[in-house]
């Protein structure tokens, strides 16, 4: 069976519950024991909720939250 990979974002400024983490973490999915292994914390992108692979699984894009944007 081909390795899986998961992608994970999350927000990565600190807040009155958490500190801040890294921007995107990669897992690969172990089968028999039903659970993901951190493999890889990728940090410098400002709150990645969002992330998804593209079709040929050559890149990872990522949509960010920014506090800062005003419409």
């Amino acid at each position: 069976m081909p390795t899986l990979y998961a992608y994970a974002g999350s927000l990565t400024q600190p807040n009155a519950s958490s500190d801040a983490v890294p921007g995107i973490s990669v897992f690969t999915f172990d089968d028999d024991a039903g659970r993901l292994n951190l493999v890889q914390q990728v940090a410098g992108i400002d709150n990645p909720s969002w992330v998804i692979p593209d079709p040929a699984h050559h890149r990872l894009y990522a949509a960010t939250e920014r506090t800062d944007w005003n419409e």
